[in-house]
């Protein structure tokens, strides 16, 4: 019998989300018990950007090289992408609601216009599209979030997006 997140312990958690730093779990509001409305107030309150996994709030590393970085591969990607008519890319703010209270946040996304409803850009703080591409610029393999179970994530929603983890150390 699988163990819900609100009876996990801080092992557990870990455990769960591999390797990362435990500071990036947040607690308030307790591991199982957040929804999408906490991703979003955090942000607006905060300024910093939480994914929600099952409930679970873990807190996205930020850094000005990754971002750079970030930047640098969206101009390309935008161009590219503008250039042939093929959709939307979006950055590292990006919300995107894959499954219910499953919210993700990839550094770099791109969105196929035909999987836009009238070739429009969502408004809403939270997507319910999942991306055709998504990048993730990582810091060190070691502070990944959950790294092995993104392409789980989007593969189950049988939508097919490449994970791209872009681990700045090997840069």
């Amino acid at each position: 019998m699988a163990v819900s997140t609100r009876d996990m312990t801080v092992a557990d958690l870990l455990e769960r989300f591999g390797p990362m730093p435990a500071k990036r779990i947040r607690t308030n509001p307790p591991p199982g018990t957040a929804t999408e409305q906490d991703v979003i107030d955090i942000e607006a309150r905060e300024s910093r950007l939480c994914e929600l996994v099952d409930g679970v709030l873990v807190e996205k590393t930020v850094g000005y090289y990754e971002s750079h970085l970030a930047v640098q591969l969206i101009y390309f990607l935008a161009g590219f992408v503008r250039r042939h008519r093929l959709g939307v890319v979006a950055g590292e703010a990006g919300m995107m609601r894959l499954s219910a209270g499953l919210v993700r946040i990839p550094d770099v996304s791109f969105i196929s216009w035909e999987r836009l409803p009238g070739r429009r850009v969502p408004r809403q703080p939270i997507t319910d599209l999942a991306p055709d591409l998504a990048v993730e610029v990582i810091r060190a393999l070691s502070e990944q979030i959950d790294l092995h179970s993104k392409p789980r994530n989007c593969c189950a929603l049988r939508v097919g997006p490449s994970i791209i983890p872009l681990d700045t150390e090997m840069l």
